[in-house]
């Protein structure tokens, strides 16, 4: 294991570098939008544009890699990045924000598709190594962004310095995997799987994937905002932050092994809903809670409380929807479940930034809180009227983050393992499955076919057998003949001789009027 995560370190270290410069990035964005007076919604919006872009980079940038090449994608999409990083800190205007967060979400996706890419191409080409290359690069995309948070603390979010840090951050990461030999990897294809048939046939997975969206979309774009609603300093902004990523990472795991212990998956889904749910009011009623007036800390504490929450709900979805498909559609439809928590994310800021404008810093745990208890209610309902999928017939769970791309699904162990086909739905039939009587006669019918054949095939074999025994007794009554006639001639040439004679004399003799001799 150590030898193939040594072998793509170049990689990992390379994107670890990026995400750090795109952490600060998104940071500096919601502290300098608080700084310069930008409304709430405004910001959101901003914020929005992002997973807009990141969306449309879905459906863009596998043609642009099939065309141009990894490489040369890498470093435009690198480029791209860094100039737009420059660019925020040197036109402070929301609008103007607006257009550069979309080509950053544009160009981060991809970055995202091109290591991700390499990654998958590594971890496809070493058997067995594929499960520990996708946690350890699950690690470093998590820890990075956390990381990320951090370096606002340098200059501050009012400096260009700051900006310029993460431009930095962008060209530096572009270096390591710019000088790894890696071979071209295999064109990037894009999603083909209906979007409506995943909801019908998964509705949990689809309302899962589109609560994280809206709530991780929510808590990326909105945290600096309602930090300084809270009167927290920068750093305190970076520390509430790095800890609901840390809670989110140390406990998906566990959370995952319980569920695979459920009777029914959905069970832990609406596990960690109503858990979201209920952190999030409690960090609205903080003030209320506590005999004191609360500190920075308290809020940290409960923000890693709640990150132990809203980020395993995507994890929870994509397991859901790996036990509803089959192992030929399943990444298919991971990959459409993304696309969904993508365009989830991209309401999720508009939305809290809405609520906190009209109901003030408070605003932004109660929009958290009430999208997953919709989300609660929706899954209690789906498993009261459907049954859940067997145990035996589970895959068992592996992390997932969001902060991945189209091709990022492809390293997911699951996505190369047997599985057998579960029901379509939760709970609903699959139309093209068969009942225990109708599976019986469709055996029955087989073997009678194959009965049919075989007996067919005795019939011709009979068949050709004996017309190559007519064919070998004509042959044999043709020789006969043949060599009957061969002993016949030799009595009836020498009389054929002599009348050839006497027919020459006569000639002569009515021609010349004399018979030699001879004749």
């Amino acid at each position: 294991m150590l030898r193939s995560i040594w072998s793509i370190s170049s990689l990992l270290i390379g994107m670890g570098v990026l995400l750090i410069g795109s952490g600060l990035l998104g940071m500096l964005i919601g502290l300098r939008g608080v700084y310069e007076g930008f409304s709430n919604l405004m910001i959101g919006l901003i914020m929005s544009g992002y997973y807009a872009g990141y969306i449309a980079g879905g459906w863009v940038c596998p043609r642009l890699i099939r065309r141009v090449g990894h490489v040369r994608c890498f470093a435009s999409f690198a480029a791209l990045s860094a100039a737009l990083t420059l660019s925020f800190g040197m036109v402070v205007d929301p609008w103007v924000w607006l257009a550069l967060r979309i080509l950053n979400g544009f160009g981060l996706m991809g970055i995202y598709m091109v290591i991700e890419s390499w990654l998958n191409e590594r971890s496809q080409s070493t058997p067995g190594s594929q499960a520990s290359i996708f946690a350890v690069y699950m690690v470093v995309n998590l820890g990075a962004v956390a990381a990320g948070q951090y370096f606002v603390s340098f200059y501050g979010a009012n400096a260009l310095e700051s900006f310029i840090i993460a431009a930095i951050l962008f060209c530096m990461g572009l270096l390591p995997i710019a000088l790894t030999p890696v071979p071209q990897p295999l064109p990037i294809a894009t999603p083909s799987l209906s979007l409506i048939t995943l909801a019908r046939r998964s509705p949990s997975a689809v309302a899962g994937a589109v609560c994280s969206g809206i709530v991780l979309g929510a808590f990326w774009a909105l945290t600096p905002i309602y930090g300084k609603a809270l009167n927290l300093s920068d750093i305190d902004i970076a520390n509430f932050t790095a800890a609901a990523i840390f809670g989110g990472a140390a406990t998906q795991w566990p959370i995952g092994w319980l569920s695979d212990h459920c009777r029914d998956r959905r069970e832990m889904l609406m596990a960690v809903a109503a858990g979201s749910a209920f952190s999030a009011i409690a960090l609205s009623l903080l003030d209320n809670i506590l005999i004191k007036a609360p500190e920075p800390n308290d809020y940290i504490a409960v923000a890693f409380l709640l990150g132990i929450f809203i980020f395993s709900i995507y994890g929870m979805a994509v397991a859901q929807t790996h036990d509803r498909f089959p192992a030929h559609e399943a990444l298919e439809a991971t990959r459409g479940l993304l696309l969904l928590h993508g365009a989830g994310a991209a309401i999720g800021p508009i939305a809290s930034s809405l609520a906190m404008q009209y109901l003030g810093p408070e605003g932004f745990p109660y929009s958290v809180a009430a999208a997953t208890f919709l989300l609660l209610l929706f899954v209690w309902r789906r498993i009261t009227t459907d049954d859940p999928v067997p145990m035996e017939e589970r895959l068992p769970f592996h992390v997932a983050s969001d902060q991945v791309s189209l091709v990022g699904v492809e390293m997911d162990p699951r996505a190369d393992a047997p599985l057998t086909d579960a029901p379509a739905a939760d709970g609903t039939p699959d139309p093209n499955a068969l009942s225990p009587e109708e599976a019986a006669t469709a055996a029955a019918e087989a073997v009678a076919a194959a009965q049919t054949v075989a007996s067919e095939a005795a019939e011709a074999a009979e068949a050709a057998e004996a017309a190559e025994a007519a064919e070998a007794a004509e042959a044999a009554e043709t020789a006969t003949a043949e060599a009957a006639t061969a002993e016949e001639a030799p009595d009836v040439q020498p009389h054929r001789n002599r009348l050839t004679e006497l027919r020459h004399t006569l000639r002569r003799y009515l021609t010349n009027g004399t018979i030699d001799s001879r004749d």
